[in-house]
Formats: C-alpha cells, structure tokens, sequence
C-alpha cells in the first residue's frame, strides 16, 4: 500500500483552506447584508410611525417613540424656536425633571448652535448612556422646507446603548426632515377643524 505524497496532503490543505476562508467570507457577507435589511427595516418603521396620526398628540407621541423604541433614547426632549427666534421652547420630553423643561436661549448655548448651523451635533468623548443635561448625548435640527424650526436633545440613552451606530444617525436625519414636517402638518389639520383642503388649494 502506497502513501499518499507529501506535495498531495499539502495541496489538500490547502484547498480546505480556501474553501473555509471563502465559506466564511460569504457568512460575514450575509450577516452584513441582514444589518442591513434590519437597518431598513427599522426606518421604514420610524418613517411610517411619523406620518401615522394628524393630531399634534398623535404625531408627538409617535417621535416619542421612535427615540425611545427604536434609537433608545432614555431623557429626552423636544424644543420649536419661538415667533422672534431668540429661544427654543419645550415642547415634548422623557425623563427630563420639570424644572429643566424651560426654554432655552439660541445664542450661546450648545442646542441653540445646533438651531443656526444646521447640522447635527453627537458627542462622541462620552459614552450616551453617561451623557447629561449640560452635555447631550445627541442634538438634532428640525427642518421644514429647509428651514429649522427647532431641535432634538437626547440628553442620555439607556444603559446599554454604548454608542450610536450607522442606523442611529440614519434615524437622526429622518427625524430632522420629518418630525418636524408631521407636528407642523398635524397642526395645520387640527386648525382646520380636520378638514380636508378643498381642490383648489
């Protein structure tokens, strides 16, 4: 009986080899390409839940709980800029001590330069489960038709949430062009009597 060749054994293991490197390039693949329908998944939910209602109470309630289901916001609140601009009142919060939800001036303050720039702020020194009143985890513009109206403060997550990942700020830009647009809409309905508009309009 012969034995196999060294030069055949090698070739062997070799094979194996790069077929276990290749079975496990397609298992990571597909464990990306599920986070990433889960990703989908979770704005598809948060964008129906937004435009779900046409009561103020309604569309409120459901920006409540797109933070705290879905982003796991623990504190949390919501602020529209006043007639003349100089404040951001409160409109909606979680977790938030009442004597802490007041309006907050727009200049000098780390929600109102987020109010004139525009742009999303995230800190990203501290863990957001370990963030604070005087240091937001994450402050969100709020925009309709391009022009911000208010903002986002998450002040703190829960516990577990260790850092915001790519769904997160997905979901960030989702509510700075939709929640606002939805609490505006809901509005208008409800001062309308929650009647449709006519044709002409």
């Amino acid at each position: 009986m012969t034995r196999p060749s060294t030069a055949f054994c090698s070739c062997k293991t070799v094979g194996i080899s790069r077929a276990e490197a290749a079975s496990s390039k397609v298992t990571e693949r597909i464990q990306e390409v599920e986070i990433e329908f889960a990703n989908l998944a979770n704005l598809f939910v948060a964008s129906n839940q937004l435009h779900s209602s046409l009561s103020p109470r309604g569309v409120t309630g459901r920006i409540k709980e797109v933070l705290a289901q879905i982003v796991g916001a623990d504190r949390y609140s919501m602020y529209f800029v006043n007639p003349d601009g100089s404040e951001l009142v409160p409109i909606a919060s979680e977790g938030v001590p009442g004597t802490s939800r007041v309006p907050v001036r727009v200049a000098g303050t780390p929600l109102g330069d987020v109010f004139r720039s525009g742009s999303a702020r995230v800190e990203e020194d501290v863990a957001p489960s370990q963030c604070s009143l005087e240091r937001p985890a994450a402050v969100i513009p709020l925009s309709v038709d391009d022009q911000v109206v208010g903002v986002i403060a998450i002040f703190a997550t829960l516990s577990q949430k260790e850092r915001f990942d790519t769904v997160d700020f997905e979901l960030f830009k989702l509510l700075g062009q939709h929640a606002a647009a939805a609490l505006v809409g809901a509005s208008l309905f409800a001062a309308a009597g929650r009647k449709l508009p006519s044709l002409e309009a």
